[in-house]
């Protein structure tokens, strides 16, 4: 049985004065659309891997080569069947709490918007391969690339370091989300980076 998530459209304000709404089973703010734990995505969304984001990843990954990197995506667009499988797989390994802080559960993954990454990479020079999507990266001289770099292509560190009370999932150099460059920069914030939910005044805990 397919569990359906059913999103009622609707208008609110947030708390910093966005106008949120919710059509079709998506949630956008300035045209932003915004799925986390608070705001889910209907399951049957199944826009493949945006195009806009495969363009400035492939910039991103030919300008990390200067840098001696090579990058690649790790994971791009998930369904919601993908997440559904790939969540309760975790649950069954380290149950829900510890699941949830680490893997969205189906109906509230980046990955099933097309505009969300995980990166890998390599060192060009010495061969080693860097851990891939696990938090052994996040250390690691190309995630320091990443973190310094992604927003000059529209990319976001979409869960930042010591931000876990804020998105709910604990510290990922390696999930980029693409916001554009101009919101990307001001996320930034000179490497300090402010998360989407504090930017926009929204939260993300699942009801």
């Amino acid at each position: 049985k397919k569990e359906v998530i059913n999103i009622p459209d609707k208008t609110s304000i947030s708390s910093k004065g966005y106008t949120i709404t919710t059509k079709n089973g998506k949630t956008y703010i300035d045209g932003i659309l915004i799925v986390n734990k608070s705001y889910g995505i209907s399951p049957d969304y199944n826009p493949g891997l945006n195009n806009n984001v495969k363009i400035q990843a492939e910039k991103m990954f030919k300008d990390a080569k200067n840098s001696n990197f090579n990058m690649y995506i790790g994971s791009g667009f998930r369904s919601y069947k993908k997440q559904n499988k790939l969540y309760n797989n975790y649950v069954k390994i380290d149950g829900k709490k510890s699941a949830d802080t680490y893997s969205a559960r189906p109906g509230h993954s980046e990955h099933q918007t097309g505009l969300a990454i995980d990166v890998c990479a390599s060192d060009m020079i010495s061969g080693i391969k860097y851990p891939c999507v696990n938090s052994k990266f996040d250390n690691t001289p190309p995630a320091k690339w990443l973190n310094d770099n992604a927003h000059k292509y529209g990319f976001i560190i979409r869960y930042p370091k010591g931000k876990t009370n804020e998105t709910g999932y604990k510290y990922e150099s390696w999930h980029l989300r693409y916001v554009g460059v101009e919101l990307a920069t001001k996320l930034y914030n000179n490497g300090n980076w402010i998360t989407v939910e504090s930017y926009y005044g929204i939260t993300s805990v699942y009801s």
